[in-house]
């Protein structure tokens, strides 16, 4: 099975488009799968949406208020220790990242034998002053720590359970995500894509730069 971590802040706009856009892509490929729904202290209405989600798909929903905005590492953090599957898949709620790369990323791990699959941006909807600081930010990461590091960082990747129970058992009060997973050292796949103007809103999260 294969849990899909979907990361929600302030997404009350967005949240029920992205729920059935990824649930149609896993169920046209018949991958079994279950949402753990993460909402970082959200304020608006979120929540009751969400609620709505979960009492119409219970068996396959798990959704997990946080009690304020611990920031978006620690949401992805919470949503491992939660996780069942096999295979957990990392994605926000905010419509930048196609969900039909789920299937393909599915499809790698199984081909290749890969723990690890990274969907890398080729390019980004973006304004030029956040994609030079995200290039200068993971350029200094790749140079110091992580040799494998892709230059726009990534936040929208999937993990083997083994991966999973490293992460989630190797305690940081102020985790590092990314180095965390390029650490464990397990086989890993990158995948291009080109990640989409946010159609809502601006970012609250303090993530990827």
């Amino acid at each position: 099975m294969y849990s899909i971590i979907l990361l929600s802040y302030y997404s009350e706009k967005r949240i029920v488009n992205v729920f059935n856009r990824v649930s149609k892509a896993l169920e046209q490929e018949q991958i079994p799968f279950e949402f753990i729904i993460m909402d970082d202290g959200s304020k608006d209405n979120s929540l009751n949406i969400l609620q709505g989600i979960y009492n119409k798909y219970k068996p396959i929903v798990k959704v997990i208020k946080l009690s304020r905005n611990f920031g978006q590492v620690n949401a992805v953090m919470a949503g491992l220790n939660f996780c069942s599957g096999n295979y957990a898949v990392i994605m926000s709620a905010d419509l930048q990242d196609p969900p039909g790369l789920i299937n393909t990323m599915i499809k790698t791990a199984n081909k290749g034998n890969r723990d690890i699959v990274i969907a890398t941006r080729k390019g980004r909807d973006e304004s030029i002053y956040r994609v030079i600081t995200s290039k200068i930010f993971y350029s200094i990461m790749k140079l110091l720590s992580f040799k494998n590091m892709p230059l726009g960082g990534f936040d929208f990747f999937l993990v083997s359970r083994r991966v999973i129970d490293i992460i989630v058992n190797d305690i940081d009060s102020n985790p590092f995500i990314q180095g965390k997973v390029l650490y464990t050292g397990f086989r890993t796949e990158f995948i291009q894509y080109k990640r989409r103007k946010r159609p809502y809103g601006k970012s609250k999260w303090a993530f990827s730069k």
